[in-house]
Protein backbone atom coordinates (compact mmCIF):
# COMPACT_ATOMS: atom_id res chain seq x y z
CA UNK A 1 0.00 0.00 0.00
CA UNK A 2 1.56 2.85 -1.24
CA UNK A 3 0.35 5.23 1.41
CA UNK A 4 2.50 3.50 4.02
CA UNK A 5 5.35 4.73 2.31
CA UNK A 6 4.72 8.02 4.39
CA UNK A 7 6.18 6.62 7.23
CA UNK A 8 9.16 4.54 5.40
CA UNK A 9 7.12 1.39 5.54
CA UNK A 10 7.35 -0.76 2.84
CA UNK A 11 4.51 -3.19 4.15
CA UNK A 12 1.33 -2.91 6.45
CA UNK A 13 2.99 -3.47 10.01
CA UNK A 14 -0.23 -4.45 11.63
CA UNK A 15 -2.03 -6.78 9.60
CA UNK A 16 -4.65 -8.72 10.71
CA UNK A 17 -3.62 -11.77 9.34
CA UNK A 18 -1.73 -14.56 10.66
CA UNK A 19 1.77 -14.00 9.24
CA UNK A 20 4.40 -15.76 10.69
CA UNK A 21 6.55 -13.19 9.02
CA UNK A 22 5.29 -11.25 12.13
CA UNK A 23 5.34 -13.22 14.39
CA UNK A 24 7.15 -11.89 17.77
CA UNK A 25 7.04 -14.63 20.34
CA UNK A 26 6.72 -13.86 24.12
CA UNK A 27 8.13 -15.76 26.72
CA UNK A 28 4.91 -18.26 26.84
CA UNK A 29 4.55 -18.63 23.20
CA UNK A 30 8.38 -19.32 22.61
CA UNK A 31 7.85 -22.13 25.46
CA UNK A 32 5.08 -23.31 23.74
CA UNK A 33 6.31 -23.80 20.32
CA UNK A 34 9.57 -25.29 21.41
CA UNK A 35 7.21 -27.88 23.93
CA UNK A 36 5.04 -28.63 20.50
CA UNK A 37 7.87 -29.27 18.36
CA UNK A 38 9.51 -31.86 20.71
CA UNK A 39 6.01 -33.28 21.16
CA UNK A 40 5.80 -33.58 17.36
CA UNK A 41 9.10 -34.89 17.21
CA UNK A 42 8.57 -37.58 20.17
CA UNK A 43 5.51 -38.47 18.36
CA UNK A 44 3.73 -38.36 22.04
CA UNK A 45 0.26 -38.42 20.29
CA UNK A 46 -2.10 -35.51 21.44
CA UNK A 47 -1.21 -32.06 22.51
CA UNK A 48 -3.51 -29.49 23.19
CA UNK A 49 -3.21 -25.85 23.33
CA UNK A 50 -6.12 -23.47 24.79
CA UNK A 51 -6.43 -19.03 25.34
CA UNK A 52 -8.71 -16.80 25.38
CA UNK A 53 -9.65 -15.16 21.86
CA UNK A 54 -6.82 -12.82 20.09
CA UNK A 55 -3.88 -14.34 21.98
CA UNK A 56 -2.11 -15.31 19.32
CA UNK A 57 -3.54 -19.50 18.57
CA UNK A 58 -3.69 -19.20 15.29
CA UNK A 59 -0.34 -17.33 14.42
CA UNK A 60 1.12 -19.80 16.83
CA UNK A 61 0.07 -22.56 14.62
CA UNK A 62 1.24 -21.07 11.20
CA UNK A 63 4.73 -20.66 12.75
CA UNK A 64 4.56 -24.45 13.90
CA UNK A 65 3.99 -25.19 10.42
CA UNK A 66 6.52 -22.67 8.69
CA UNK A 67 9.14 -24.44 11.50
CA UNK A 68 8.70 -27.59 10.12
CA UNK A 69 8.59 -26.69 6.49
CA UNK A 70 12.09 -24.84 6.62
CA UNK A 71 13.86 -27.80 8.97
CA UNK A 72 16.32 -30.10 7.51
CA UNK A 73 14.05 -33.26 7.79
CA UNK A 74 11.08 -31.58 6.47
CA UNK A 75 10.64 -34.27 4.20
CA UNK A 76 9.62 -36.74 7.13
CA UNK A 77 7.69 -33.97 8.51
CA UNK A 78 4.13 -34.16 6.96
CA UNK A 79 1.76 -31.30 8.46
CA UNK A 80 -2.10 -31.21 7.45
CA UNK A 81 -4.35 -28.26 8.92
CA UNK A 82 -7.70 -28.26 9.82
CA UNK A 83 -9.21 -24.55 9.95
CA UNK A 84 -12.54 -24.94 10.79
CA UNK A 85 -13.79 -28.32 12.36
CA UNK A 86 -17.21 -27.91 12.21
CA UNK A 87 -18.34 -30.82 10.46
CA UNK A 88 -21.92 -32.52 10.65
CA UNK A 89 -21.17 -36.12 10.11
CA UNK A 90 -18.61 -38.53 11.10
CA UNK A 91 -18.06 -39.50 7.77
CA UNK A 92 -17.31 -36.00 6.90
CA UNK A 93 -14.80 -35.50 9.04
CA UNK A 94 -13.33 -39.03 8.84
CA UNK A 95 -13.17 -38.08 4.12
CA UNK A 96 -11.02 -35.07 4.99
CA UNK A 97 -8.60 -37.09 7.36
CA UNK A 98 -8.44 -39.50 4.36
CA UNK A 99 -8.31 -37.13 1.60
CA UNK A 100 -4.95 -35.09 3.79
CA UNK A 101 -3.27 -38.87 3.29
CA UNK A 102 -4.31 -39.15 -0.24
CA UNK A 103 -6.39 -41.95 0.42
CA UNK A 104 -8.73 -42.91 -2.21
CA UNK A 105 -11.65 -45.61 -0.85
CA UNK A 106 -13.14 -48.01 -3.59
CA UNK A 107 -16.77 -47.50 -2.02
CA UNK A 108 -18.86 -45.66 -3.48
CA UNK A 109 -19.95 -43.98 0.46
CA UNK A 110 -17.71 -45.66 2.58
CA UNK A 111 -18.65 -46.26 5.83
CA UNK A 112 -17.42 -45.03 9.15
CA UNK A 113 -15.43 -48.26 9.98
CA UNK A 114 -14.45 -48.49 6.22
CA UNK A 115 -13.19 -44.65 6.74
CA UNK A 116 -10.75 -45.62 10.02
CA UNK A 117 -9.65 -48.90 8.65
CA UNK A 118 -8.27 -47.54 5.54
CA UNK A 119 -7.08 -44.23 7.74
CA UNK A 120 -5.17 -46.88 10.03
CA UNK A 121 -3.56 -48.54 7.22
CA UNK A 122 -2.13 -45.35 5.63
CA UNK A 123 -0.64 -44.06 8.99
CA UNK A 124 1.33 -47.77 9.16
CA UNK A 125 2.67 -46.94 5.92
CA UNK A 126 3.74 -43.33 6.66
CA UNK A 127 4.55 -43.76 9.85
CA UNK A 128 6.62 -47.42 9.89
CA UNK A 129 7.03 -47.99 6.88
CA UNK A 130 8.15 -44.60 5.55
CA UNK A 131 9.24 -43.19 8.89
CA UNK A 132 7.28 -39.82 8.40
CA UNK A 133 5.57 -37.90 11.19
CA UNK A 134 2.05 -37.10 10.55
CA UNK A 135 0.72 -34.21 12.31
CA UNK A 136 -2.63 -33.06 12.28
CA UNK A 137 -3.28 -29.29 13.67
CA UNK A 138 -6.89 -28.59 14.72
CA UNK A 139 -7.47 -24.74 14.97
CA UNK A 140 -10.64 -23.21 16.32
CA UNK A 141 -10.76 -26.20 18.11
CA UNK A 142 -13.48 -25.88 20.58
CA UNK A 143 -15.91 -26.03 17.63
CA UNK A 144 -15.13 -29.63 17.47
CA UNK A 145 -18.87 -32.31 17.84
CA UNK A 146 -18.11 -34.69 20.14
CA UNK A 147 -18.27 -37.35 17.27
CA UNK A 148 -14.94 -35.51 16.45
CA UNK A 149 -13.66 -35.75 19.89
CA UNK A 150 -14.36 -39.50 19.77
CA UNK A 151 -12.52 -39.80 16.43
CA UNK A 152 -9.61 -38.14 16.77
CA UNK A 153 -9.86 -40.44 20.50
CA UNK A 154 -9.72 -43.93 18.61
CA UNK A 155 -7.01 -42.69 15.63
CA UNK A 156 -4.62 -41.85 19.00
CA UNK A 157 -4.88 -45.92 19.23
CA UNK A 158 -3.16 -46.39 16.01
CA UNK A 159 -0.15 -46.75 17.78
CA UNK A 160 3.23 -48.94 17.77
CA UNK A 161 5.36 -50.15 21.05
CA UNK A 162 7.56 -46.85 20.93
CA UNK A 163 5.51 -44.24 19.73
CA UNK A 164 2.08 -42.73 18.53
CA UNK A 165 1.17 -43.14 14.74
CA UNK A 166 -0.72 -39.57 14.70
CA UNK A 167 0.53 -36.55 16.37
CA UNK A 168 -2.81 -34.16 16.88
CA UNK A 169 -2.12 -30.57 18.37
CA UNK A 170 -6.23 -28.63 18.52
CA UNK A 171 -5.71 -24.75 19.25
CA UNK A 172 -9.00 -23.68 20.86
CA UNK A 173 -10.65 -21.24 23.20
CA UNK A 174 -10.71 -22.01 26.80
CA UNK A 175 -13.83 -23.44 26.65
CA UNK A 176 -12.77 -26.64 25.22
CA UNK A 177 -11.61 -27.38 29.01
CA UNK A 178 -15.28 -28.58 29.21
CA UNK A 179 -15.42 -30.55 26.47
CA UNK A 180 -12.20 -32.25 27.90
CA UNK A 181 -13.62 -32.53 30.82
CA UNK A 182 -16.97 -34.28 30.08
CA UNK A 183 -14.54 -36.93 28.46
CA UNK A 184 -11.89 -38.77 31.42
CA UNK A 185 -10.93 -40.70 27.97
CA UNK A 186 -9.81 -37.87 26.09
CA UNK A 187 -8.09 -36.12 29.02
CA UNK A 188 -6.15 -38.96 29.88
CA UNK A 189 -4.62 -39.19 26.43
CA UNK A 190 -3.48 -35.67 26.49
CA UNK A 191 0.47 -35.48 26.44
CA UNK A 192 0.86 -31.30 26.56
CA UNK A 193 -1.88 -29.12 27.51
CA UNK A 194 -1.03 -25.27 27.36
CA UNK A 195 -2.15 -21.91 28.23
CA UNK A 196 -1.40 -19.36 26.36
CA UNK A 197 -1.38 -15.93 28.08
CA UNK A 198 -2.08 -12.11 27.63
CA UNK A 199 1.71 -10.14 26.75
CA UNK A 200 2.76 -8.09 29.59
CA UNK A 201 3.98 -4.79 28.98
CA UNK A 202 7.11 -5.27 27.61
CA UNK A 203 6.19 -7.52 25.42
CA UNK A 204 3.51 -5.40 24.20
CA UNK A 205 6.41 -3.10 23.16
CA UNK A 206 8.53 -5.70 21.96
CA UNK A 207 5.72 -6.92 19.44
CA UNK A 208 4.77 -3.63 18.32
CA UNK A 209 8.40 -2.19 17.53
CA UNK A 210 9.15 -5.75 16.01
CA UNK A 211 6.72 -5.80 13.15
CA UNK A 212 7.28 -1.47 12.69
CA UNK A 213 10.65 -2.84 11.97
CA UNK A 214 9.71 -5.67 9.80
CA UNK A 215 7.57 -3.12 8.05
CA UNK A 216 10.10 -0.22 7.70
CA UNK A 217 12.58 0.57 4.99
CA UNK A 218 14.84 1.50 7.03
CA UNK A 219 15.08 -0.79 10.61
CA UNK A 220 17.27 2.10 12.64
CA UNK A 221 14.34 4.64 12.24
CA UNK A 222 13.55 6.77 15.41
CA UNK A 223 10.49 4.74 17.02
CA UNK A 224 6.94 5.44 16.11
CA UNK A 225 5.83 4.82 19.46
CA UNK A 226 6.73 6.56 22.24
CA UNK A 227 7.12 4.77 25.71
CA UNK A 228 3.40 6.71 27.12
CA UNK A 229 1.71 5.38 23.90
CA UNK A 230 2.96 1.80 24.20
CA UNK A 231 1.91 1.68 27.76
CA UNK A 232 -1.07 3.66 26.19
CA UNK A 233 -1.99 0.55 24.09
CA UNK A 234 -1.30 -1.92 26.91
CA UNK A 235 -3.89 -0.03 29.05
CA UNK A 236 -6.36 -0.16 26.20
CA UNK A 237 -5.68 -4.03 25.14
CA UNK A 238 -4.62 -5.71 28.34
CA UNK A 239 -2.14 -6.94 26.55
CA UNK A 240 -4.06 -9.24 23.62
CA UNK A 241 -2.15 -9.37 20.42
CA UNK A 242 -5.11 -9.08 17.83
CA UNK A 243 -6.45 -6.08 20.10
CA UNK A 244 -2.76 -4.16 20.18
CA UNK A 245 -2.62 -5.07 15.94
CA UNK A 246 -6.28 -3.55 15.43
CA UNK A 247 -5.40 -0.62 17.65
CA UNK A 248 -2.00 0.02 16.52
CA UNK A 249 -3.20 -0.45 13.00
CA UNK A 250 -6.11 2.99 13.42
CA UNK A 251 -3.08 4.57 15.17
CA UNK A 252 -0.65 4.49 12.32
CA UNK A 253 -3.49 5.56 10.18
CA UNK A 254 -4.02 8.54 12.19
CA UNK A 255 -1.11 9.48 11.93
CA UNK A 256 -0.74 9.26 8.60
CA UNK A 257 -3.75 11.48 8.57
CA UNK A 258 -3.05 14.27 10.84
CA UNK A 259 1.05 14.10 9.29
CA UNK A 260 2.52 12.77 12.21
CA UNK A 261 6.10 11.07 13.28
CA UNK A 262 5.63 9.32 16.55
CA UNK A 263 2.31 8.39 17.80
CA UNK A 264 1.52 10.00 21.60
CA UNK A 265 -0.05 8.71 24.73
CA UNK A 266 -3.67 10.32 23.77
CA UNK A 267 -3.73 9.77 19.99
CA UNK A 268 -3.21 6.52 21.25
CA UNK A 269 -6.17 6.63 23.88
CA UNK A 270 -8.13 8.63 20.92
CA UNK A 271 -7.95 5.90 18.85
CA UNK A 272 -8.98 3.19 21.29
CA UNK A 273 -11.90 5.26 22.24
CA UNK A 274 -13.38 4.90 18.59
CA UNK A 275 -13.28 1.04 18.55
CA UNK A 276 -15.96 -0.48 20.28
CA UNK A 277 -14.54 -3.94 20.42
CA UNK A 278 -11.99 -2.64 22.61
CA UNK A 279 -12.28 -1.22 26.09
CA UNK A 280 -9.38 0.25 28.55
CA UNK A 281 -8.40 -2.79 31.41
CA UNK A 282 -9.93 -1.36 34.79
CA UNK A 283 -7.23 -0.55 36.74
CA UNK A 284 -7.81 -1.66 40.41
CA UNK A 285 -7.17 1.40 42.91
CA UNK A 286 -5.02 -0.13 46.09
CA UNK A 287 -4.84 2.10 49.43
CA UNK A 288 -1.16 3.56 48.56
CA UNK A 289 -1.38 6.10 45.79
CA UNK A 290 2.58 5.55 45.34
CA UNK A 291 2.14 2.03 43.69
CA UNK A 292 0.05 3.44 41.14
CA UNK A 293 3.55 6.06 40.48
CA UNK A 294 5.51 3.19 40.57
CA UNK A 295 3.56 1.31 37.73
CA UNK A 296 4.01 3.79 35.15
CA UNK A 297 7.67 5.15 36.37
CA UNK A 298 8.71 1.61 36.38
CA UNK A 299 6.62 0.40 32.94
CA UNK A 300 8.26 3.36 31.15
CA UNK A 301 11.96 2.75 32.25
CA UNK A 302 11.57 -1.03 31.48
CA UNK A 303 10.66 -0.69 28.01
CA UNK A 304 13.38 2.63 27.55
CA UNK A 305 16.17 0.25 28.87
CA UNK A 306 14.60 -3.19 26.68
CA UNK A 307 12.88 -1.58 23.58
CA UNK A 308 15.67 -0.05 22.10
CA UNK A 309 17.24 -3.02 21.77
CA UNK A 310 14.43 -5.05 20.12
CA UNK A 311 12.93 -2.18 17.89
CA UNK A 312 14.79 -3.81 14.47
CA UNK A 313 15.51 -7.39 15.62
CA UNK A 314 13.23 -10.03 17.04
CA UNK A 315 13.52 -13.53 18.87
CA UNK A 316 12.38 -16.32 16.90
CA UNK A 317 13.36 -19.85 16.59
CA UNK A 318 12.95 -21.59 13.55
CA UNK A 319 13.03 -20.54 10.01
CA UNK A 320 13.58 -17.19 9.36
CA UNK A 321 10.94 -14.21 10.14
CA UNK A 322 10.38 -13.94 6.09
CA UNK A 323 9.75 -17.04 5.03
CA UNK A 324 6.84 -17.57 3.89
CA UNK A 325 4.82 -20.79 4.32
CA UNK A 326 5.51 -23.57 1.38
CA UNK A 327 5.82 -26.83 1.93
CA UNK A 328 4.46 -29.37 -0.81
CA UNK A 329 3.58 -31.69 2.67
CA UNK A 330 1.55 -29.15 4.03
CA UNK A 331 -2.13 -29.41 3.07
CA UNK A 332 -5.49 -27.21 4.40
CA UNK A 333 -8.93 -27.75 4.62
CA UNK A 334 -11.71 -25.17 5.76
CA UNK A 335 -15.41 -25.35 6.25
CA UNK A 336 -16.61 -22.40 6.83
CA UNK A 337 13.94 9.28 36.10
CA UNK A 338 16.11 14.67 39.51
CA UNK A 339 19.20 15.70 39.63
CA UNK A 340 19.08 19.71 38.52
CA UNK A 341 20.77 21.33 42.24
CA UNK A 342 23.42 18.25 42.22
CA UNK A 343 24.59 18.71 38.45
CA UNK A 344 25.01 22.51 38.69
CA UNK A 345 26.71 22.47 41.80
CA UNK A 346 30.09 23.98 41.80
CA UNK A 347 32.62 21.13 42.16
CA UNK A 348 33.39 20.88 45.80
CA UNK A 349 37.08 19.13 47.82
CA UNK A 350 37.95 15.97 47.11
CA UNK A 351 37.75 15.45 50.72
CA UNK A 352 34.79 14.00 52.01
CA UNK A 353 32.26 15.51 53.90
CA UNK A 354 31.56 14.51 57.36
CA UNK A 355 28.99 11.24 56.62
CA UNK A 356 25.96 11.01 58.45
CA UNK A 357 25.63 8.31 61.15
CA UNK A 358 25.17 4.87 59.76
CA UNK A 359 22.29 2.44 60.31
CA UNK A 360 24.07 -0.83 59.41
CA UNK A 361 28.13 -0.95 58.38
CA UNK A 362 28.60 -2.55 55.01
CA UNK A 363 30.27 -5.98 55.30
CA UNK A 364 33.56 -6.46 54.26
CA UNK A 365 33.46 -8.69 51.21
CA UNK A 366 34.33 -12.07 52.18
CA UNK A 367 37.15 -13.85 50.22
CA UNK A 368 35.84 -17.24 50.93
CA UNK A 369 32.79 -16.41 48.69
CA UNK A 370 35.20 -16.08 45.86
CA UNK A 371 35.79 -19.44 45.76
CA UNK A 372 31.96 -19.97 45.26
CA UNK A 373 31.73 -18.53 42.10
CA UNK A 374 30.30 -14.95 43.98
CA UNK A 375 31.25 -12.06 41.65
CA UNK A 376 33.60 -9.24 43.86
CA UNK A 377 31.68 -6.30 40.99
CA UNK A 378 27.43 -6.07 40.35
CA UNK A 379 29.11 -4.03 37.47
CA UNK A 380 29.64 -0.82 36.30
CA UNK A 381 28.47 2.72 35.91
CA UNK A 382 28.92 5.79 33.97
CA UNK A 383 30.02 8.63 36.02
CA UNK A 384 27.93 11.73 35.55
CA UNK A 385 29.00 15.36 34.20
CA UNK A 386 30.68 17.65 36.58
CA UNK A 387 30.65 15.29 39.70
CA UNK A 388 33.75 14.17 41.31
CA UNK A 389 34.15 10.58 43.15
CA UNK A 390 32.45 11.48 46.27
CA UNK A 391 29.40 13.70 44.71
CA UNK A 392 29.02 9.96 42.49
CA UNK A 393 29.47 8.11 44.63
CA UNK A 394 26.57 10.08 46.98
CA UNK A 395 24.66 9.52 43.95
CA UNK A 396 24.69 6.19 43.04
CA UNK A 397 23.74 4.87 46.71
CA UNK A 398 22.04 7.67 47.88
CA UNK A 399 24.64 7.48 50.94
CA UNK A 400 27.34 9.20 52.67
CA UNK A 401 28.48 6.06 54.68
CA UNK A 402 32.38 6.79 54.56
CA UNK A 403 32.68 2.97 54.99
CA UNK A 404 30.85 2.38 52.16
CA UNK A 405 32.78 4.94 50.28
CA UNK A 406 35.97 2.97 51.02
CA UNK A 407 34.81 0.26 49.52
CA UNK A 408 33.88 1.50 46.56
CA UNK A 409 37.38 3.30 46.31
CA UNK A 410 39.20 0.44 46.57
CA UNK A 411 36.72 -0.99 43.42
CA UNK A 412 37.96 2.16 41.54
CA UNK A 413 41.36 3.28 41.63
CA UNK A 414 41.42 4.51 38.52
CA UNK A 415 38.89 7.48 39.52
CA UNK A 416 41.09 10.03 41.40
CA UNK A 417 38.66 12.36 44.07
CA UNK A 418 39.23 15.32 42.21
CA UNK A 419 38.18 14.20 38.98
CA UNK A 420 35.13 15.59 36.86
CA UNK A 421 34.05 12.91 34.44
CA UNK A 422 32.89 14.08 31.23
CA UNK A 423 29.41 11.84 30.40
CA UNK A 424 30.96 7.98 29.39
CA UNK A 425 35.06 8.94 29.95
CA UNK A 426 35.11 6.84 33.14
CA UNK A 427 33.22 3.92 34.46
CA UNK A 428 32.78 3.05 37.95
CA UNK A 429 33.33 -0.13 39.40
CA UNK A 430 30.40 -1.08 41.83
CA UNK A 431 31.44 -3.29 44.24
CA UNK A 432 29.66 -6.40 45.33
CA UNK A 433 28.94 -5.50 49.49
CA UNK A 434 27.64 -8.80 51.36
CA UNK A 435 25.11 -7.72 53.91
CA UNK A 436 24.93 -8.47 57.75
CA UNK A 437 21.79 -9.26 58.29
CA UNK A 438 19.92 -8.96 54.97
CA UNK A 439 19.92 -12.59 54.38
CA UNK A 440 18.20 -13.50 57.77
CA UNK A 441 15.62 -10.67 57.04
CA UNK A 442 14.57 -11.46 53.35
CA UNK A 443 14.57 -14.99 54.17
CA UNK A 444 11.86 -14.38 56.91
CA UNK A 445 9.56 -12.74 54.90
CA UNK A 446 7.84 -12.41 51.38
CA UNK A 447 8.60 -10.25 48.99
CA UNK A 448 6.52 -8.64 46.11
CA UNK A 449 9.02 -8.80 43.21
CA UNK A 450 8.13 -6.02 40.89
CA UNK A 451 11.03 -7.62 37.78
CA UNK A 452 13.78 -9.36 37.95
CA UNK A 453 16.95 -8.37 35.70
CA UNK A 454 20.42 -9.68 34.95
CA UNK A 455 22.43 -6.78 33.72
CA UNK A 456 23.53 -4.63 36.39
CA UNK A 457 23.48 -0.69 35.13
CA UNK A 458 19.83 -1.61 33.47
CA UNK A 459 18.44 -3.04 37.01
CA UNK A 460 19.95 0.52 38.53
CA UNK A 461 18.50 2.67 35.12
CA UNK A 462 15.41 0.84 36.35
CA UNK A 463 15.42 1.50 40.24
CA UNK A 464 16.54 5.15 39.55
CA UNK A 465 13.68 6.41 37.86
CA UNK A 466 11.43 4.20 40.37
CA UNK A 467 12.76 5.34 43.27
CA UNK A 468 12.68 9.32 42.43
CA UNK A 469 8.64 8.71 41.21
CA UNK A 470 8.42 6.97 44.98
CA UNK A 471 11.14 6.72 47.45
CA UNK A 472 10.51 5.22 49.82
CA UNK A 473 8.13 2.65 47.53
CA UNK A 474 11.14 0.07 45.89
CA UNK A 475 14.58 -1.09 46.59
CA UNK A 476 16.90 -2.71 44.42
CA UNK A 477 18.22 -5.96 45.87
CA UNK A 478 21.78 -7.65 44.04
CA UNK A 479 21.78 -11.42 44.89
CA UNK A 480 24.17 -14.48 43.56
CA UNK A 481 23.37 -18.36 43.98
CA UNK A 482 25.17 -21.07 42.50
CA UNK A 483 22.02 -22.11 39.99
CA UNK A 484 21.11 -18.51 39.71
CA UNK A 485 24.38 -16.79 39.39
CA UNK A 486 24.52 -12.77 39.63
CA UNK A 487 20.80 -11.45 39.75
CA UNK A 488 18.93 -8.05 40.66
CA UNK A 489 15.24 -7.94 41.88
CA UNK A 490 13.35 -4.85 42.20
CA UNK A 491 10.94 -5.02 45.19
CA UNK A 492 8.52 -3.01 46.79
CA UNK A 493 10.01 -2.59 50.46
CA UNK A 494 6.43 -3.83 51.92
CA UNK A 495 7.10 -7.15 53.39
CA UNK A 496 4.40 -10.00 54.42
CA UNK A 497 4.71 -12.31 57.21
CA UNK A 498 2.70 -14.71 55.02
CA UNK A 499 2.02 -15.70 51.42
CA UNK A 500 -1.79 -14.77 51.62
CA UNK A 501 -1.29 -11.42 53.07
CA UNK A 502 1.56 -10.23 49.76
CA UNK A 503 -1.45 -12.35 47.43
CA UNK A 504 -4.05 -9.77 48.61
CA UNK A 505 -1.61 -6.81 48.41
CA UNK A 506 -0.20 -8.35 45.12
CA UNK A 507 -3.58 -8.10 43.70
CA UNK A 508 -3.92 -4.44 44.45
CA UNK A 509 -1.44 -3.78 41.95
CA UNK A 510 -2.26 -1.78 39.00
CA UNK A 511 -2.38 -3.95 35.63
CA UNK A 512 0.42 -2.64 34.50
CA UNK A 513 2.70 -4.16 37.19
CA UNK A 514 0.39 -7.18 38.01
CA UNK A 515 1.24 -8.87 34.76
CA UNK A 516 4.78 -9.41 36.01
CA UNK A 517 5.17 -9.21 39.65
CA UNK A 518 5.20 -12.32 41.41
CA UNK A 519 5.56 -13.23 45.31
CA UNK A 520 9.14 -14.80 46.89
CA UNK A 521 8.70 -16.60 49.45
CA UNK A 522 11.84 -18.65 49.42
CA UNK A 523 15.38 -18.44 48.58
CA UNK A 524 18.22 -21.03 47.43
CA UNK A 525 20.23 -21.96 50.66
CA UNK A 526 23.82 -20.98 49.16
CA UNK A 527 22.21 -17.21 47.89
CA UNK A 528 24.49 -14.09 49.01
CA UNK A 529 22.54 -11.06 49.06
CA UNK A 530 24.20 -7.53 48.48
CA UNK A 531 24.26 -4.24 49.92
CA UNK A 532 20.84 -2.80 47.83
CA UNK A 533 19.98 0.26 46.66
CA UNK A 534 16.89 2.45 48.23
CA UNK A 535 16.84 0.46 51.61
CA UNK A 536 19.95 -0.71 53.81
CA UNK A 537 18.76 -4.85 54.35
Amino acid sequence: MDYFKILNMKREPFSNSPDPGLFCPSRSHVECLQLLEMAIRLRRGLNVVLGEIGTGKTTLCRKLIQQFSAAEDRDKVEVHLVLDPSFSTPEEFLASIAGFFGLILREALPTERQFKEAIKAGLFTKGVDEGRIVVLLIDEGQKLPDFCIEILRELLNYETNDCKLLQIVIFAQTEFEQAIRRRANFADRINLSYRLDPLSLVETGRMINYRIAQAREHSKAPLLFSWPAIYAVYRATGGYPRAINMLCHHVVLAMIIQNRVQASRSLVRSCAGRLTLLSPVPVRRGSNTAIAAVALAAALTLLALTLNKSASTGVLIGADAQTVIASPTASVVSHSKTRAAASHAPIISAKPVAPQPVVEKAAQPDASLRSTGAPSLLGQLPLDRGKNAWLNFMDIYASSDADLFRFFKQANPHIEESDEAGVGALLANIPAIPTLSGGATMRKSCCIQIDRLEHFEEAYRLFKTVHQADPIGVMLVPYWSSREGLAFVLLLKDRFPDRTLAAAALERLPVALRNTARIIDGWDEDTVFYRGFGETL
